[in-house]
């Protein structure tokens, strides 16, 4: 993946705003891709990197689709653009997996400046396609956002990925929500002990179905910790 230059899909209904976004970061060499509705933001024929999504859509609750956007393109980072600013929703957001959540009217060089952070947060290290655990078990591959595990491979979203990647790199120390939430998220961006156990709680069950194993553990009243399997 070229990280300076990424495929954007920008699911908007308002097509001044559209036009506007797709413009500017095209200046700034991305390919932008537009999808007016939740129909077409699922059927794309090119995957893109990174999603800029409006959660009133005509179609769909942006809440209710964003789920389904990961399952399209697993890996992608999704960020949702709304005029909803109550607390609530920034949570749920944060809880059904988008990677950042920016309120209405937002400036065009932070929405840009946001997705350059999160992307050079993911990326790898210069000729370094994976990085490995000297433990068994899980394989952590930063290259492609995956979890392995006897020639088995999963696609993570980029807060499963960090989260993971913390715990697997020290197996059965315990780490507390706040110490995961300074490991996944970037500064700046408010996330609640409830947002951390919604994510644990798909990530477990994504190990366990393409896995079999229960790799995460929970220390009730202090935190989550990684076991090794296999």
């Amino acid at each position: 993946m070229n990280w300076n230059a990424q495929t954007i899909l920008v699911v908007e209904d308002d097509r001044e705003q559209a036009e506007l976004l797709s413009q500017y970061l095209e200046k700034r060499g991305h390919t932008v891709l537009l999808a007016p509705n939740a129909a077409q933001a699922l059927s794309q024929k090119t995957r893109p990197h990174f999603i800029l999504l409006d959660l009133n859509l005509p179609d769909r609750d942006g809440i209710q689709l964003c789920g389904d956007l990961r399952v399209a393109y697993p890996g992608a980072f999704i960020m949702m653009l709304t005029a909803r600013k109550e607390e609530m929703d920034r949570i749920i957001g944060l809880e059904v997996g988008a990677d950042d959540y920016v309120t209405k009217p937002y400036s065009l060089r932070e929405v840009e400046a946001r997705i350059r952070a999160i992307i050079r947060r993911h990326q790898p290290p210069p000729n370094t396609a994976q990085q490995t655990n000297p433990t068994q078990g899980l394989q952590m591959d930063e290259g492609r956002c995956a979890a392995r595990f006897e020639g088995k491979s999963v696609e993570l979203t980029a807060q499963e990925f960090r989260v993971l990647n913390q715990m697997v790199r020290y197996p059965e120390r315990i780490f507390s929500r706040n110490q995961l939430i300074n490991s996944a998220w970037d500064e700046g961006i408010f996330v609640t002990d409830r947002v951390v156990d919604a994510m644990v709680a798909r990530l477990r069950k994504k190990l366990r179905k393409h896995f079999g194993y229960e790799f995460i553990f929970t220390k009730h009243g202090l935190g989550y910790g990684y076991q090794p399997q296999g």
